[in-house]
């Protein structure tokens, strides 16, 4: 998918879509590997073609330019993309053939996700007292969570990732006034 910004120049259009993709798809190549496992005659033998799909998904989303910041919901819903499909496909990019696709993953939710999170956090930010509050905050716990410990040698990713994580759980009930 092209990126194109929509009539409120924001990705919203699209980034609903991404999570839906990668997250079906990320389940489709878990179920299709166990069925592998246990010997099910009725799985799917080229199940890596979920993986794929979803990959060339989230490297779609990685490529770019931004994520609508200034609509933080398209941020949040692309950075629970990311967080799912690395989760769920994490052994198969473990893979040495997908070592750079990893990385570029890993690249990208720093700068397109904690990094503006821990910056709007920084502003005391947390989205106001509607269902924005829980789309972003949570999007911002599972993406925390997810990428937490991501092979981060110098700690900055880590310590980010606490901060969105400390900081997400501090704001999340703001937006619970409205039921």
């Amino acid at each position: 998918y092209l990126f194109y910004m929509n009539i409120r120049d924001n990705i919203n259009d699209y980034s609903g879509n991404i999570e839906q993709r990668v997250v079906t798809l990320a389940m489709a190549y878990n179920l299709e590997k166990k069925k592998v496992e246990l010997g099910r005659s009725d799985a799917v033998a080229d199940y890596e073609k979920y993986a794929d799909r979803a990959i060339a998904e989230l490297l779609n989303a990685a490529a770019y330019p931004h994520w609508s910041q200034d609509a933080f919901l398209c941020t949040a819903e692309i950075s629970v993309a990311f967080a799912i499909g690395y989760d769920w496909l994490y052994d198969y990019l473990q893979l040495p053939e997908n070592a750079e696709t990893l990385q570029t993953i890993k690249d990208t939710i720093y700068k397109m996700s904690i990094v503006p999170y821990a910056y709007q956090y920084s502003k005391k930010s947390y989205w106001g007292t509607n269902n924005w509050n829980e789309v972003c905050n949570d999007s911002g716990m599972v993406t925390a969570i997810a990428f937490y410990d991501a092979n981060d040698t110098s700690g900055k990713f880590s310590t980010l990732c606490e901060y969105v994580l400390e900081s997400a759980a501090h704001y999340l009930h703001k937006g619970l006034v409205q039921y």
